[in-house]
């Protein structure tokens, strides 16, 4: 078994949450959003947020949550569409 010294470490992938943009842009633009700053608005998030956002799609635990809660506000406007507002939907597991 090879043991990775901590340098190392460092260059391993970890696991993260990532923010599906291309859904997310469409989930927002449905429900009126069709600016980042409508978006973070929509969110009750800082619009550089939507802009570390789109530039390396991790996402925390306050994006995730704001997505998802402002979202089901409008749940039933996008299951019309079918489409639903689950975690699943717009966020990812990435390496």
């Amino acid at each position: 078994m090879q043991v990775l010294a901590r340098q190392d470490m460092s260059e391993v992938a970890r696991p993260h949450i990532r923010l599906r943009l291309d859904r997310f842009d469409l989930y927002t633009r449905i429900v009126g959003a069709t600016s980042d700053q409508a978006r973070a608005r929509l969110l009750g998030l800082a619009s550089r947020t939507i802009t570390r956002l789109r530039r390396d799609q991790h996402a925390g635990e306050a994006v995730i949550a704001a997505t998802l809660t402002a979202l089901q506000h409008h749940s039933e406007m996008l299951s019309q569409l079918g489409l639903s507002v689950r975690f699943e939907d717009l966020f990812e597991v990435a390496e």
